[in-house]
């Protein structure tokens, strides 16, 4: 249901107190059965005045030009009721311009109260239809900014503003639920059913990739701005070494890169990989190319054992549904860097139990298991990081009645030498304790000669033949090559 609102009209203000009085009640009525849905109008004027276009056949609302660029807010009102609620609006905008938008509103404590929980307000200039949704907490609408509005859209004045329309909800939109995902509960959803199907009991004879699904974007669903793709959020400071070709994504899964042109003067675009879509599309492509499956990392410094994050849990997420959909299988892979100590003991088993107990994750049916254990990774198992103790610490977890897991361990290259940094008799016990382990190849050549060198294996017979005799399998790993050069900010080679 649609509530077309017409500008306010300057009464007492106990009749406009009796309306809101009248108009709620009447309301009420409706919503009993059918979701709260109310269009509010903007009001033109002072800092925020706009002129009514039409664009591609649409209705916009569009912010005028001033000195410095383009008026910085535009300002709406409702003769709604709200004292002091949680409300929701979804704003429906074309995409011009690079930068974010946002909300301030009237609430209990502030007339201009900035909205913190909301999901795509970054414009990314892809000149499409979108849809930004916020989540007003104590809203409290009284008519307290200028010109007598109850909220307003902020933005950099270098943004031209096109609103198309603004719908206020009493109880969560129709957007705000997909956005704001539950993901604390088993998958139901789609699953695949092919004859390629990837048998999960058993990891023998897999070919997994590592998959840290650490890409993000202005513009995504986790409103991070640039991660792994540039430093401090400046497209000038490129930290990758290789581009990826964005020929097979759609444009709903495009992000701009502001600055950026190729030859022929069109946009240059990069992945997110908090879209559920490209998620899907990697796992579609390990199907097509016989890969069976992913080690899902969870980097364990960004892991904070008393706020289990959301945002974090996006990939886990994602990557179980996709998998469900592409008959692939996945584990979790813990990626020990930067934390040691009883805060990296703490860290794991705290985020391991919530993995277990909240998401669910061990029960998919597309959970990579093995002897009947589910599988996990732990990568950083190298002697001079930290202690052998530490390390019996950690894999102890995983013999904790309820969250048994088989251990996929990686680390030290040179783990069974006694020539690596901090390397004790007692390390050894160490490797000897998991289910697997992959010693980390990556850097490792066969010549010092990077640009004709081939990854060295030199060290893959003495691994599988002493890890077996422990009845530890011996997983080796190959990489595509990368340099650190953009990383490090060192010239190339």
């Amino acid at each position: 249901m649609e509530i077309h609102l017409l500008k306010r009209l300057k009464v007492e203000n106990a009749h406009i107190k009796m309306t809101r009085i009248l108009g709620i009640i009447v309301f009420s009525i409706y919503c009993a059965s059918i979701s709260a849905q109310i269009t509010i109008l903007p009001i033109s004027g002072a800092d925020g005045v706009f002129a009514t276009e039409t664009i591609d056949n649409q209705k916009v609302y569009r912010s005028v030009p001033i000195t410095g660029g383009f008026a910085p807010y535009m300002y709406f009102s409702t003769e709604t009721v709200v004292n002091n609620k949680t409300v929701y609006l979804e704003i429906k905008y074309l995409d011009y311009g690079t930068g974010r938008i946002g909300i301030e509103y009237n609430e209990s404590s502030s007339p201009y109260k900035n909205t913190t929980e909301n999901y795509l307000t970054y414009l990314t200039d892809s000149r499409l239809l979108k849809t930004a949704v916020f989540k007003l907490t104590q809203a409290d609408f009284k008519n307290a900014q200028n010109l007598g509005a109850d909220l307003r859209i902020w933005s950099e004045p270098s943004i031209q503003k096109h609103v198309v329309s603004l719908l206020l909800y009493l109880s969560p939109s129709p957007l705000w639920k997909e956005y704001d995902e539950n993901w604390n509960t088993l998958y139901t959803g789609r699953k695949y059913t092919g004859s390629d199907i990837i048998n999960a009991t058993s990891f023998i004879g897999k070919v997994i990739c590592g998959y840290q699904g650490w890409f993000r974007t202005p513009g995504d669903l986790s409103s991070q701005g640039w991660m792994h793709y540039f430093r401090d959020n400046n497209t000038s400071n490129v930290t990758v070494d290789l581009w990826p070709d964005m020929a097979e994504y759609t444009d709903q899964e495009k992000y701009i890169v502001p600055g950026w042109k190729y030859k022929d003067n069109t946009n240059v675009y990069l992945f997110s990989s908090a879209n559920k879509q490209t998620v899907l599309r990697h796992f579609q492509w390990m199907q097509t190319y016989g890969i069976h499956g992913a080690a899902v990392q969870r980097v364990v410094g960004g892991l904070d054992p008393t706020k289990p994050s959301n945002e974090y849990n996006r990939i886990p997420a994602y990557a179980r549904e996709a998998a469900n959909r592409t008959g692939r299988v996945f584990y979790l892979e813990y990626d020990q860097s930067g934390v040691v100590g009883q805060d990296l003991v703490n860290r794991v088993r705290s985020d391991w139990k919530y993995m277990v107990d909240s998401m669910k994750i061990t029960l998919d049916s597309r959970y990579l298991h093995h002897n009947g254990k589910p599988v996990v990774g732990f990568y950083g198992l190298y002697p001079d990081r930290f202690s052998s103790a530490v390390a019996n610490q950690v894999l102890d977890i995983f013999t904790e009645k309820g969250y048994e897991a088989f251990v996929m361990g990686s680390g030290e290259i040179f783990w069974h030498d006694a020539s690596p940094p901090g390397w004790t008799a007692s390390w050894l016990s160490v490797y000897q304790r998991l289910g697997a382990y992959s010693p980390w190849n990556v850097g490792h050549y066969d010549s010092p000669n990077r640009m004709t060198a081939n990854v060295a294996t030199s060290t893959w017979k003495s691994d599988k033949e002493v890890l077996e005799k422990s009845g530890v399998i011996f997983m080796p790993l190959i990489f595509p090559g990368f340099t650190w050069d953009n990383l490090m900010k060192q010239p190339p080679g």
